[in-house]
């Protein structure tokens, strides 16, 4: 019974093995089709270049501390935005539910710490970023005159 089963499995294995090495043959062939290029052939210039691109860093790491670094503006348009736009498209994403204890646009209790510092110091707070806030609210597009009326508008 035993030899009967070792046998049953071998053939069981050979065939599964063979069915594997056939598909990855398969794959092979199909990728080299799909290549359209045959060997030692080079990469078209605007392919090649467009690879390059791809592969880029997402970022960089800056290790010199005198480096000056600026941050690229988000948004182009954000100096045309009023008060009540920029509320609802930059601050109200944490302000609107209270998320992280960001106080919430409207209740008055949540505002009365910070509306204690002042006006400034709240305005000053959402230019340089607090706790999870970053700076400028997320938008470095933004003035300091449009933070100022956006942080007035979330007191009212």
């Amino acid at each position: 019974m035993s030899a009967n089963h070792d046998k049953t499995f071998v053939i069981t294995f050979s065939a599964i093995l063979g069915f594997l090495i056939g598909l990855g043959g398969i794959i092979f062939v199909i990728a080299n089709i799909l290549d359209n290029r045959a060997a030692g052939d080079e990469l078209a210039p605007e392919r090649l270049a467009h690879m390059e691109q791809r592969l880029q860093p997402v970022g960089q790491v800056n290790t010199d501390p005198n480096a000056n670094v600026t941050m690229p503006v988000v948004d182009e348009g954000a100096a045309n935005m009023p008060p009540e736009q920029i509320v609802a498209e930059v601050c109200a994403g944490c302000h609107a539910s209270g998320v992280l204890g960001a106080p919430k646009i409207g209740d008055a209790g949540a505002w009365a710490k910070a509306r204690s510092a002042g006006l400034d110091a709240m305005v000053k707070n959402a230019i340089n970023g607090k706790n999870a806030m970053p700076p400028r609210g997320g938008n470095p597009g933004l003035t300091d005159s449009q933070i100022k009326a956006a942080v007035e508008f979330m007191q009212k």
